[in-house]
């Protein structure tokens, strides 16, 4: 397959993968190796975009890796750490001087010169050339940002200075086989006026050949930024103005990440305790009483459904349960990358203290109430003091009236799709006494459970713990041991409050 080798050199880079990203990164360095030196041409930039917390600052430390082992001059920068510089020309200009020629200098007349020029003509300048990019009038910015105190003591050393600069630069870069690059990280962070100054640094300075930009940003976040400086205008013909192509990050592989948190939070020794003391609250079926008993004689010795049981048992463990419903839940309410750790960061504390109260742990239960809880105080509230139902908890639960605190976008999105994804977590498997309760009136069976969570919350859950046996908790709940649902889930309710006060 053409590419494949080259792609596997990179394997080393990509072991902490767990974002399933390595042939995007790739595949956007072989691309922008190709933006080489050509007299008469100009820089290029590029945006990494996608919301804040979605992997932007990991798939730019990937591509710094890809592009430093294919021997291209790569620097980056975390702007944001930077905004203490009150011009951003500052930190480019340093990181340039980093990569420069090994064992010289950019000059350093050209760099104090520029580096000089005063916050007033700088701040003018990149908002004149704003306006007059968007073809509107510059007079009035001339008349109120200059004054011949600033505008003629710094221009024509800036001008003198910005010439042999980019002339330094294109040299520079003539002579390489590759481009130098500059990856600007956090961007979205900024302040409105710095990011915007950041794009006009690097247009009005580094319009060389041979230099490519790439800028990590949350589009929606620049595009506020510009406004707040400018007023309503034009956005994308602004951006045109600075910024060849835009890279959407693509949705990033949520269970993977699920799994990436679960392996370093360290929850698993937590969750090894419990399991030793017999308090790990997971429900299986008990095939020997669904199948090979009398109870339902129409299943009685089939094979296939027996098999299928035993599928679905081998992944009800706490591990299996925490992930794979942590992630769909995260993909279902949208959580970013960074709100996936801090959430998740609650479950470990939630765990540590039911250990520590040496409790029954039921992960169905504690993610599906962490998860509701992180969408909103009403939706968890509705949740926590509704009456019981026969229902899907995690349909009540995306509800108009229960998730009312939703953003439109969020409420737009639950519409238009599947309210979560059943290639991540299918429901329990619809059998007879265990996903189904037999109306006592008609002697007809009703499907009351679709995940495993809907138990704590269905009417009369005696039924659904001991119903002709179908329920195997490996001895955790033994027959009419008195469990009270109603008191359970209350108390992980009192729990959840009080890890969402730690930040």
């Amino acid at each position: 397959m053409p590419g494949t080798e080259t792609t596997q050199n990179y394997d080393e880079i990509f072991t902490d993968d767990k974002l399933n990203i390595k042939s995007y990164v790739v595949d956007f360095a072989h691309l922008i190796e190709q933006d080489t030196y050509k007299e008469g041409t100009s820089s290029k930039v590029y945006t990494i975009s996608a919301e804040f917390g979605s992997g932007k600052t990991f798939f730019c430390d990937k591509l710094k890796e890809v592009l430093s082992k294919d021997q291209v001059k790569v620097g980056k920068l975390n702007i944001w750490e930077m905004d203490f510089y009150e011009n951003p020309l500052i930190p480019v200009l340093a990181e340039l001087n980093r990569l420069y020629t090994k064992g010289k200098r950019l000059p350093s007349k050209i760099v104090e010169t520029v580096g000089k020029i005063s916050s007033n003509t700088f701040s003018a300048l990149c908002e004149v050339t704003a306006k007059a990019a968007l073809g509107q009038d510059t007079v009035e910015v001339c008349k109120k940002k200059f004054s011949p105190q600033t505008i003629y003591n710094d221009y024509n050393e800036y001008h003198k200075a910005l010439l042999n600069l980019k002339e330094t630069l294109s040299k520079w870069s003539s002579k390489q086989e590759k481009p130098i690059v500059i990856i600007i990280d956090e961007l979205d962070r900024c302040k409105p006026d710095y990011a915007v100054k950041t794009l006009e640094v690097l247009k009005h300075f580094f319009d060389v050949p041979g230099f490519v930009f790439v800028l990590a940003i949350d589009e929606e976040q620049l595009k506020n930024s510009v406004q707040t400086l400018f007023g309503t205008i034009d956005y994308e013909g602004y951006k045109r103005k600075f910024i060849n192509n835009s890279f959407l990050l693509p949705e990033p592989d949520k269970l993977a990440f699920s799994n990436f948190l679960y392996d370093k939070s360290g929850i698993n020794d937590i969750i090894k305790q419990i399991q030793q003391e017999k308090r790990e609250l997971v429900f299986t079926i008990n095939i020997y009483n669904t199948f090979f008993c009398a109870y339902d004689y129409s299943l009685y010795g089939d094979e296939s459904e027996r098999i299928l049981s035993q599928q679905f048992n081998e992944k009800q463990t706490s591990k299996d349960i925490i992930t794979k419903y942590f992630a769909a839940y995260s993909k279902c309410f949208e959580f970013s990358l960074r709100k996936m750790e801090q959430v998740f960061d609650r479950l470990v504390l939630f765990t540590k203290q039911i250990n520590a109260g040496k409790e029954l742990f039921s992960p169905d239960l504690a993610i599906f109430l962490i998860c509701v809880h992180e969408v909103g105080a009403k939706a968890f509230n509705e949740i926590r003091y509704a009456e019981n139902h026969n229902s899907s908890m995690l349909q009540l639960a995306l509800s108009c009236d229960f998730a009312s605190n939703m953003n439109s976008h969020q409420k737009s999105f639950i519409k238009t799709h599947a309210p979560i994804d059943r290639n991540i977590i299918p429901e329990v498997l619809p059998i007879v006494r265990y996903s189904y309760i037999v109306d006592q009136s008609t002697e007809e069976p009703k499907r009351v459970i679709f995940d495993n969570v809907d138990r704590f919350f269905a009417t009369d859950p005696e039924l659904w713990i001991y119903e002709s046996g179908a329920i195997d908790t490996k001895g955790v709940l033994k027959p009419r041991c008195g469990f009270d649902a109603q008191k359970f889930r209350e108390n992980y309710c009192k729990h959840i409050e009080f890890i969402s006060h730690f930040e």
